[in-house]
């Protein structure tokens, strides 16, 4: 990881501090998300609403199509 010179600069210690810091709030808040099932219901319901909404105009598309092929 560090060399054995680098392992006593307080100012390179601090930096990888940080920026373990920074990689671990990223993968806590990503896990958070991952556990929130109401949240992620809520996605898939949305999600399914505007597949639903778009289903009419596509079904309507499709038999022109069909009609025309005819």
């Amino acid at each position: 990881m560090t060399r054995s010179g680098d392992a006593r600069d307080p100012r390179r210690l601090q930096a990888e501090i940080a920026e373990t810091r920074e990689a671990l709030s990223g993968t806590v808040e990503e896990l958070a998300a991952r556990t929130d099932v109401k949240a992620r219901a809520a996605a898939a319901i949305v999600r399914a609403w505007h597949r639903a909404l778009s289903l009419p105009g596509a079904a309507a598309g499709l038999v022109r199509h069909r009609r025309r092929a005819s």
